[in-house]
């Protein structure tokens, strides 16, 4: 187990050098996946690149030839140079150590013996080689000949000494089907089982006889080797300059990569074998037998007996070109591997002189290479290497290993340039349950960090995947095509395999047998499998597996085989902080382009009309350093698709990589997406949340991107600089080739394709998304509050009646400190409601209404800012220096008592369970949340609970933030509409009135003798908090079998006082329940004065809970009791354990609750300005309202509520809230970890502490809703009351019919699916209407209907008209669908309609709701989905004719118009129709219908009139008198009797 370090320290390189063997095969037999890019790795420590050349015994891969390897030469020419000096220091180091230049080679066994062929040396190194070192039959150690190079430089050999290797007890069987042969070893040669040494080769004289036969071969092949390979020199560097830049990549880390098949194809060459104008495969030299190995290929000099069974080297030199730093002692490492006896590599290392021979390992003791590992590892953490097994002794007689494995010790600089290794991948095959394993470190969290940042910033090669048990280690890739076993007979048994922590593993994805991907040249590029070992939640049944593609673009994927919905997620590091200074927000509209067409999919709403016909649906966002882009689709295909059909997953991330590869940026799209950067700019504009954080980010350091305006208007990104004339598109595009780079970028993908397929289809898709070798974006140099900025005040005018305090103090950076997160403990205690709290003693004063405190971080490399907020009430306004002083003095005393290891505890226990018993949430939100969190440098172990737990108490740390809470330290805001009464100044981009100013001197003294209260002189009502008594503690589950789910609650308790539901969770199994109580009466709805006097009863109880309950909510419990038409409501949620002890608490306040006049008053105030504030929010908020007014039969507005409020006392409520409870109908549901004896014991407690009377069934209030008549047109005006706000708004509102009806009401779902994206596409995106454009069902009590809501600068009439165009058009685009885009849409709905739930909330949400609404419905999806699975394109035709279309005489429509006080300047004078009926039309291009006519100059509209349906608009000027003209809907009625649900028994 990783022990977590008190400090993390400086990222390290953690590597180990490689020395091993590999299986050879004919020359070109090398499998598409496996053999490529065939040179010697480098390394800080190697001999001089001039040595590495091909020879005629090179293994000879795909796409290797001599011309590939001179191009190769060509470009280490310019390195060369550099390292010379240093390579040959490092070399006259080895000498002068005492260590031989030593040299491996093969002379063949075999039917090489037979032929007389011969291997070249393949291994040369300095190591202090023992001469009496074991080799193998064939095999020889050489002092290094130093072959001729150019210059005509050597050495002479001198044999250092010869020994048997020995040979395996396993047998290569030969394969007798030829078919096979291309995957097989085709040596008819057997090897024999011996298990002892050979050692008696010298002895032999027949031996002797066939080695000096062989020496004598060697000679003279290596002669005729040199002279051809000089001939051939020449040549080959003509050809090389010819070759296409992409046969040779030397990307800026210094990999080396000769590519694949696809790049000698197209390079003109001459048969190796015969010198003739043809390809090798085609060489009449070939017979037919071996013709296989050489399909395509023309690999070098012909040496078809040498066979390379997978065989994987990537060069890789130092990247800065510049001498590495001195060898660390610090970053030795141990790595141990294997060696096999057909094996060959091509692999120049420096070993020191404290290396061990490999050999020499095998042969040590057990206990002797423990003792080793123990006393030679300098460093301080763990790191276990599995090399027990490989002393001599740990097999047994019977058991001796395929596999002979040594173990190297090497040094390594902090950035090496660390070689790439040789994998053999055929046991990954032979042993497919291996390849999940990984490499055995047991590091530290830290330490394993700082080995992941590490290998990120050099660009590190895949390390390798080693495997271990008791008796074989294993050196295992996946780069093997898929299907191709080598070695039937050794199929590996079972073998236990010790559970390791994770490391990086070099793979191969394998390609879906069914898969016809236009991008298969990109699909064996490798991928680097970082972990599979992801800390999970305990009930989390996902896979996961975070790998790094070849481009180094990190990914997340996900493995969920039950989810039904699939997601994708892009977090790029780039954000508003890296934009110009004068364009400000172009980020933000980059985010908007790239969805509007790629070059492979050009059709700018291709992306929104695939998803949309797959049932998804997409979004993005972008923050100050990300980007973060993400969507949704079915996850499988439908039951009736075809079985070729591609999966919906993989179509979505084919046109989502394209986002990162190859936007378009078109010119047509560019301005619309400008106006809706703009809209969605001026929908901010009133909103107070924006106008303050932009205030803050304003006054802050003009220096630091925090300053930056984000959003962007039309004004800064198309006016300003085209009058500039800068080219705007050119901007995007530059700015998108600058910051969007692969290593930027975090991918998160989600499916229920298992992960060896989401890894292929990730590397294939996404192998196109360029690398540009970014740095990190960072912003190190400034901070955001300077001294300058310290000490200040601000006064700001809001556009809502609000009050608030605001202190913000620069804080530490805890980007590296994820374990320990001091500032939770800070925010903790700070932030505490209950007793001896800041907000319990300001609460009592009645200054504050509520507190918030917590760090946010800025950016990386930028420290935090620790934020505190009050929310002031009117004379905590007055009196807001004294909560400032609280507040340091609370800090005061923080600072004088130790941070405490208990209170941590506590954080750190509830943080735990949370985790632990954490459910799903939907795809999507997970996605987002996930590829932002992996821009973090968070362990990748902990991408899932990194910031959600805490793992280390560090009291340090937490002093140190402390210290930042300091009277010189931070900078106030106070936000009032009447405090100081003057705001001279006003802020750039929104208007924001403000008054900035020093905090004065005497003022600041206040502060600063708060901030140094000692005990003595310290408000005595401060004190730290108490132990938390709603920790849970039972946390059990009893988890049982189920065939299937229950699909309805039961009802156990049916009579004149109750109902009881039930529902024991059997789908989620955590220890949570939920509850919810339906209190029945008719009082709240009778009046509007009664609805508000049950709305400030339901807040005083709160308020009177507030203190009590903040500890039930750090526990995970939470409760809420609300009004509504029907009575009130009590909800509670969270862990089951100490449910009832909360439940009792609220009902006993509910019933002996005291309405105290000073809080009265406070809680009144409160209520008064939300309910002026509801005024000034977005119209789109507001226009729902209206609509369900003007639809149901009762209820209430805001201005009728409002009226009430002036009028009602503390004794009203104190008189109200009694005969509210004295007579009612109390109806329950409980759902989760319970049983039905717990059930009906919490309805006892619940009657018995209420003790209400009888509301007999016959008085239970009944919700209805008007029903509109055929040919109904009505239109309600509002003039919106926000005198600034630009914008209007519109509701649509279509009436269907009854919801009982469900043919209707499939139809009608049905038809939502089918117009909402081109809605959306034509209306927001191509007409430009505005930013917030909605089409859909709505669903309103006993009713169903259709609408639209578009808020817009534009009238709403002319919005009307515009919908009416659009549904006008929508004919033809419904008349001429296909049969298959009928289907899938039908699809697509039933799959939404069917989706599962994610968790124990969403399930007791879905009951509820039934049980509420008083149908009983629970089955509701499960028929919806089959209505609409009947449904044909003639009835759809039917329906829209009949109840959408604007000529329909049948349909009935009611109108919501919001109209704005302020106009923009940029209203269009066409945009204001007569009246409702003088509809224009606007361009329908896009959908393919009867369009308007249009300039193509000036896209200026020809507008054209729609015929209506012959109907006058009725304008709504009396409600009631609208109501009474209406009939009312039927009652809700249970779809079955209740006595269906009953289960009265008292069985458990």
């Amino acid at each position: 187990m990783a022990t977590p370090n008190s400090k993390p320290s400086a990222p390290k390189t953690i590597s180990s050098r490689l020395l091993t063997m590999k299986f050879m095969q004919r020359a070109a037999a090398s499998s598409p996946t496996s053999a490529s890019n065939i040179t010697s790795p480098t390394t800080p420590d190697e001999p001089s690149a001039k040595r590495r050349k091909a020879t005629d015994g090179s293994p000879q891969g795909k796409g290797f030839d001599v011309d590939a390897l001179a191009d190769s030469r060509a470009i280490q020419k310019a390195l060369e140079e550099e390292e010379t000096k240093r390579q040959l220091a490092l070399e006259k180091q080895g000498l002068e150590a005492g260590d031989t230049r030593w040299v491996l080679s093969f002379e063949g066994s075999g039917e090489d013996r037979k032929e007389g062929r011969s291997l070249r040396v393949v291994q040369t190194g300095w190591a202090n080689l023992d001469t009496d070192t074991g080799l193998g039959q064939g095999w020889k150690v050489e002092r290094d000949e130093g072959e001729e190079d150019e210059e005509g430089d050597g050495n002479k050999p001198a044999v250092v000494g010869r020994r048997s290797f020995g040979k395996f007890n396993r047998v290569l069987e030969k394969q007798q089907d030829p078919s096979q042969e291309d995957t097989q070893s085709d040596s008819e040669e057997e090897v024999k089982d011996e298990t002892e040494f050979d050692d008696d080769y010298d002895h032999d004289p027949t031996k002797s006889l066939l080695k000096e036969s062989r020496e004598a071969v060697v000679k003279q092949l290596k002669a005729e080797r040199k002279a051809k390979r000089r001939a051939e020199r020449a040549e080959s560097v003509d050809l090389a300059k010819k070759r296409k830049k992409k046969e040779v990549k030397l990307n800026s880390a210094g990999l080396t990569s000769l590519t694949g098949r696809q790049d000698w194809q197209d390079s003109p060459k001459a048969c190796h074998m015969c010198g003739g104008p043809h390809l090798k495969a085609q060489c009449p030299q070939i017979t037919n037998e071996n013709k296989r190995h050489y399909q395509g290929e023309d690999d070098g000099p012909a040496r078809k007996t040498i066979r390379s069974e997978t065989l994987l080297v990537v060069k890789r030199s130092h990247s800065s070109m510049q001498p590495p730093k001195p060898p660390n002692p610090l970053e030795r490492i141990d790595a141990a591997y294997c060696f096999g006896t057909r094996t060959t590599y091509q692999h120049k290392s420096f070993v020191p002189a404290t290396s061990h021979s490999v050999h020499h390992l095998t042969r040590l003791p057990l206990l002797l290479v423990l003792l080793l590992v123990l006393l030679l590892h300098p460093t301080g953490y763990p790191v276990f290497i599995p090399i027990l097994s490989l002393a001599d002794g740990a097999f047994g007689n019977d058991q001796h290993p395929r596999y002979i494995a040594g173990a190297v010790r090497g040094y390594h600089s902090p950035r090496p340039s660390t070689q790439q290794k040789l994998i053999d991948s055929r046991l990954a095959h032979c042993c497919p349950q291996l390849r999940q394993r990984t490499l055995p470190f047991k590091l530290t969290g830290v330490q394993q960090l700082q080995l992941q940042q590490q290998l990120q910033l050099l660009r590190q090669p895949p390390p390798l995947n080693i495997l271990t048990q008791n008796r074989v280690i294993a050196l295992v890739s996946n780069s093997v095509r898929p299907g191709h076993t080598p070695y039937p007979s050794l199929r590996a048994k079972s073998l236990p395999l010790a559970n390791f922590s994770t490391m990086a593993t070099l793979s191969q994805p394998q390609t879906p047998a069914n898969l016809d991907s236009p991008l298969r040249e990109h699909r064996h590029r490798p991928v680097e499998r970082l972990t599979d070992r992801l800390e999970t939640p305990s009930l989390d049944d996902r896979s996961y597996r975070v790998i790094r593609l070849d481009s180094q673009l990190e990914v997340l994927l996900v493995h969920d085989q039950d989810t039904d919905k699939a997601s994708a997620a892009m977090d790029v590091n780039v954000g508003n902080f890296s934009d110009p200074e004068d364009l400000p927000g172009l980020a933000h509209c980059v985010e908007h382009m790239l969805f509007m067409g790629t070059k492979k999919y050009p059709v700018e709403n291709a992306y929104s009309q695939y998803l949309s016909s797959h049932s998804g649906s997409s979004n993005a966002y972008t923050d100050a350093t990300s980007t973060n882009y993400y969507f949704e689709v079915a996850a499988k295909n439908s039951e009736d698709a075809a079985p070729d059909e591609a999966s919906p997953l993989y179509g979505a991330l084919d046109r989502f990589a394209q986002f990162f590869i190859d936007p378009l940026f078109l010119s047509s799209t560019l301005d619309r997406e400008l106006r809706a950067v703009d809209s969605e700019n001026k929908k901010n504009l009133q909103s107070d949340q924006w106008r303050m954080h932009q205030l803050d980010k304003s006054l802050s350091n003009p220096n630091h991107p925090y300053c930056h305006f984000s959003t962007g208007n039309l004004e800064v990104l198309k006016t300003e600089p085209e009058a500039r004339g800068i080219n705007v598109r050119q901007k995007f595009m530059e700015f998108h080739e600058k910051h969007y780079s692969a290593n930027r970028m975090k991918l998160v993908v989600l499916g229920c394709e298992s992960l060896d397929v989401l890894e292929e289809w990730t590397a294939e898709l996404f192998a196109g998304v360029r690398n540009k070798d970014l740095p990190q974006n960072r912003w190190e140099d400034e901070e955001p509050l300077r001294k300058e900025e310290l000490l200040t005040q601000c006064f700001a005018k809001p556009v809502m009646d609000s009050r608030e305090l605001e202190l913000s103090f620069p804080f530490i950076d805890e980007e590296l400190l994820f374990e320990s997160q001091p500032s939770r403990y800070i925010s903790h205690l700070i932030g505490h409601e209950g007793p001896g709290s800041i907000m319990s003693y300001i609460k009592a004063k009645g200054w504050a209404n509520g507190l918030s405190a917590g760090a946010y971080p800025v950016c990386p490399g930028t420290p935090s800012i620790f934020n505190v907020q009050v929310r002031l009430t009117e004379d905590g306004l007055k009196n807001y220096i004294e909560v400032v002083k609280v507040l340091f003095q609370y800090i005061s005393l923080l600072k004088d008592t130790p941070p405490q290891e208990w209170i941590f505890e506590e954080q750190k226990g509830l943080a735990d369970v949370d985790f632990r018993f954490k459910q799903k949430t939907p795809a999507s939100r997970f996605t987002s949340k996930i590829s932002a969190v992996m821009q973090t440098p968070l362990p990748r172990e902990w991408l899932l609970s990194g910031h959600s737990r805490l793992r280390k108490f560090d009291a340090a740390r937490i002093e140190e933030g402390l210290a930042c809470l300091r009277p010189d330290n931070f900078r106030m805001s106070i936000v009032s509409q009447n405090f100081p009464g003057e705001w001279p100044e006003k802020e750039k981009w929104y208007g924001t009135e403000y008054k900035y100013e020093k905090i004065p001197a005497e003022l600041l003294e206040e502060i600063k003798k708060a901030g140094a209260s000692t005990i003595k002189n310290r408000l005595s009502e401060l004190h730290l908090p108490h132990e938390n008594q709603f920790i849970p503690k039972k946390l059990e589950v009893e988890k049982r079998d189920v065939k299937e789910p229950a699909i309805a609650p039961k009802l156990i308790r049916n009579d004149d006082h109750v109902r009881t539901w039930f529902k024991k969770d059997d789908t989620f199994w955590v220890p949570k329940a939920n509850l919810f109580i339906n209190c029945r009466n008719p009082l709240p709805a009778a009046t509007a004065e009664n609805s508000l006097k049950a709305k400030l009863y339901s807040d005083i109880v709160r308020d009177a809970l507030e203190e009590y309950s903040y500890d039930a909510e750090l526990a995970g419990l939470d409760y809420s009791v609300s009004s509504h038409s029907s009575g009130f409501e009590i909800a509670i949620s969270g862990y089951n354990d100490k449910l009832s002890v909360l439940l009792e608490k609220v009902l006993i306040t509910m019933r002996d609750l005291e309405v105290k006049p000073e809080r009265f008053e406070i809680i009144k105030e409160r209520l008064l300005r939300g309910l002026k504030n509801w005024d000034f929010q977005q119209p789109y908020n507001q226009v729902g309202d209206f609509t369900r007014w003007l639809t149901s039969e009762r209820s209430f507005i805001n201005d009728q509520i409002l009226a009430e409020l002036h009028h009602l006392t503390a004794a009203d409520i104190q008189q109200f809230f009694p005969q509210l409870l004295r007579q009612m109908h109390i109806e329950t549901f409980m759902h989760g970890n319970l049983y039905k004896e717990d059930a009906l014991t919490v309805t006892d407690m619940i009657e018995n502490l209420l003790k209400p009377r009888i509301l007999p069934q016959n008085q239970w209030p009944i919700s209805r809703t008007l029903i509109f008549p055929p040919g109904a047109n009505y239109v309600y005006h509002k003039t919106l009351k926000d005198p600034a706000n630009v914008n209007h708004c519109i509701e649509y509102f279509l009436y269907i019919g009854t919801a009982p009806n469900r043919p209707l009401r499939a139809k009608t779902l049905l038809f939502d699916q089918m117009t909402h994206e081109p809605a959306f596409d034509q209306l927001r995106t191509k007409e430009q209407l505005g930013y917030v454009v909605f089409s859909g069902s709505r669903s309103t009590g006993t009713s169903i209907g259709y609408r639209f809501i578009i808020q817009s600068e534009k009238t709403p009439d002319y919005l009307e008209s515009r919908i009416d165009s659009f549904l006008v058009g929508y004919t033809e685009i419904l008349k001429e669908m296909s049969d298959s885009e009928f289907e899938g849409h039908k699809r697509s709905v039933i799959a939404k309609r069917l989706e599962k739930l994610k968790n124990l909330d969403q399930e007791s949400g879905r009951l509820w709701s039934h049980i509420d609404n008083e149908f009983l419905d629970f089955e509701l999806v499960h028929h919806d989905a089959a209505q609409i699975k009947a449904l044909t394109k003639a009835d759809m035709i039917e329906y829209f004719s009949h109840y959408i279309h604007p000529s329909s005489p049948a349909r009935a429509k009611l109108s919501v118009h919001l109209i704005a006080q302020a106009s923009s300047t940029e209203t269009e004078t066409e945009t204001e129709p007569s009246g409702v009926t003088a509809v224009l039309e606007k361009s329908m291009k896009a959908l393919g219908v009867k369009q308007d006519k249009q300039s193509d100059e000036d896209e200026e509209v020809v507008l054209t009139k729609v015929e209506g349906n012959g109907t006058e608009p009725v304008a709504i000027t009396d409600v009631r008198d609208f109501k009474a003209k209406l009939q009312v809907s039927a009652g809700p009625s249970p779809v079955k009797h209740i006595s269906e649900f009953e289960e009265l028994d008292s069985k458990l």
